[in-house]
């Protein structure tokens, strides 16, 4: 499996988690967002939100940001869901790696299969941060 490579959703915004994403769980954010996202744009306006006020402060059982076992949560708004896992413990980088629309309020097997593909990721560092450029290479070779 190739890493995923992923990159900020907010850049430049000051965020006590900042939101990585691969393109697998952008494409999906803006199939939600363009097609079923009522009003447009409230998603992505909650994900700011939570963003900048952290995780953790939104995170439980009834709340936007949920456990889903193994190191996985989810975050989202009605039956969409970005899956993704924390950086590392201090929960100041959440990285997304899927998308899944739940059909109802129970978990259907696709739903979670992509629980387990994404706990593979964490599992065994399946994602890279993609380069922005702003940081030349402190050794490079002549």
């Amino acid at each position: 499996m190739a890493p995923y490579e992923v990159e900020e959703l907010f850049p430049g915004v000051s965020c006590r988690t900042c939101i990585w994403l691969s393109q697998r769980a952008k494409d999906g954010l803006l199939e939600f967002t363009t097609n079923k996202d009522k009003p447009p744009g409230a998603f992505v306006a909650k994900l700011r939100y939570y963003a900048e006020a952290g995780f953790r402060v939104h995170e439980g059982e009834g709340r936007p940001v949920k456990s889903e076992g193994n190191g996985v949560y989810r975050v989202g708004k009605d039956l969409f869901r970005i899956v993704g896992f924390y950086e590392d413990d201090r929960k100041s980088a959440f990285i997304g790696i899927a998308t899944l629309e739940k059909r109802g309020m129970k978990l259907s097997g696709p739903d979670r299969a992509v629980i387990r593909d994404v706990a593979e990721v964490k599992a065994n560092g399946f994602w890279k941060r993609k380069p922005d450029g702003k940081y030349p290479r402190l050794a490079q070779g002549s």
